[in-house]
């Protein structure tokens, strides 16, 4: 309706509204409209709706240029001070995203008395 009224005021000769009709045109262009709003949204509140969104993007790209390794430890991911990824937190929601996918899988590992998880690259995964 907000673009229907514009293009009637638009039309600069004293253009008629009629609230009972507005053009398929007008319509079309207002549902492109709020496609294109609703995928800015999407970007804006993705960290909301889905919270490991952010840091998986990010790991994702670090294996990508291969500066996370298969066996690194994941308290490296958070020490990186890498966007995104600068909580456990967030380094262990990432993951689980990219777990879910199949990127990688997280292993506990012993030592010293101490249990510590390594993060496994999946092999299959081709990389640049």
């Amino acid at each position: 309706m907000v673009l229907h009224t514009i293009d009637c005021a638009d039309l600069g000769d004293g253009g008629v509204l009629d609230p009972g009709l507005i053009p398929r045109v007008a319509v079309e262009r207002a549902i492109r409209w709020c496609e294109y709003l609703e995928a800015h949204a999407r970007k804006v509140y993705a960290p909301e709706l889905d919270p490991g969104h952010r840091p998986a993007a990010t790991i994702a790209a670090k294996i990508r240029a291969r500066a996370v390794i298969d066996g690194q430890p994941v308290r490296d991911l958070y020490r990186t001070g890498w966007a995104g990824v600068r909580s456990q937190s967030a380094a262990e929601e990432g993951l689980a995203v990219l777990e879910r996918l199949g990127w990688v899988r997280l292993q506990s590992v012993s030592s010293a008395g101490r249990s510590s998880a390594v993060i496994r690259i999946n092999p299959g995964l081709e990389l640049p």
